[in-house]
């Protein structure tokens, strides 16, 4: 607090307007809860922190980073830009940061930064969001490729930046989905699983159109092959 603000209060106001400031704060940093009927399941902070700092790492000087249904991950975008020693850096590091969401808490929690997401209707976005982002997070809120498609082309090229003819972006999703992330998406799963911070959550895969050191290389066996394999050994008998 100013030191010159201080001297010129007295101690009853200080100390009624130092409460304010505390519930302030206390109001800002409150994380929305998880509401599991819209299948929302926040990450804990390892996993959040590393989808963030995945998005800042490879994104442009200009961090246009879209996190779609991915809340926790935000938050955790938030907690790195607050840590920035850089104020310069810091108080234009969110500047083309954007949750989507279908869950409209986080329009009051957000304000300006947020954007109201519906699966059903995936590109029904403000215009001014088209070819915008150049990276994209995303967890569906259901696991179903369909829901990610508007993503997928949009990610496709940036016009007017000829050093990047891809956007890089990662996908949250099932493993049993590996087989359609390739084929139609061209995404691949990295050895990167993310964890929550209930256990009531699914076994996810997080997927990325690019090499991701920070991920590595998935080892787990793709289930799908497995029971092809299975198909075509039965029809051989």
């Amino acid at each position: 607090m100013d030191e010159l603000l201080a001297t010129e209060l007295s101690a009853d106001t200080m100390a009624a307007l130092q409460a304010h400031l505390l519930e302030r704060s206390q109001e800002n940093d409150v994380m929305v809860t998880e509401d599991f009927r819209l299948s929302q399941f926040w990450y804990d902070e390892k996993t959040g922190r590393a989808l963030a700092q995945e998005a800042i790492d490879h994104s442009t000087s200009e961090l246009k980073i879209a996190f779609v249904s991915t809340p926790a991950a935000y938050r955790d975008f938030l907690k790195i830009q607050s840590e920035e020693t850089d104020e310069a850096k810091r108080v234009v590091m969110g500047d083309n940061v954007y949750i989507f969401e279908f869950d409209r808490r986080f329009g009051e929690k957000y304000g300006s930064h947020f954007c109201f997401y519906d699966y059903n209707t995936p590109t029904d976005l403000p215009e001014k969001f088209h070819h915008f982002f150049d990276y994209v997070l995303m967890e569906p809120p259901h696991l179903f490729s369909d829901t990610m498609r508007w993503l997928a082309k949009d990610v496709e090229s940036v016009p007017g930046k000829k050093d990047r003819v891809i956007n890089p972006a990662t996908f949250i999703n099932s493993q049993l989905l590996r087989k359609q992330m390739k084929a139609d998406l061209g995404f691949y799963p990295t050895g990167f699983c993310p964890t929550f911070e209930s256990k009531l959550s699914n076994h996810l895969l997080t997927y990325t159109n690019y090499e991701s050191k920070r991920f590595g290389l998935c080892n787990e066996p793709d289930d799908n092959d497995d029971k092809e394999k299975e198909i075509k050994a039965d029809n051989n008998k």
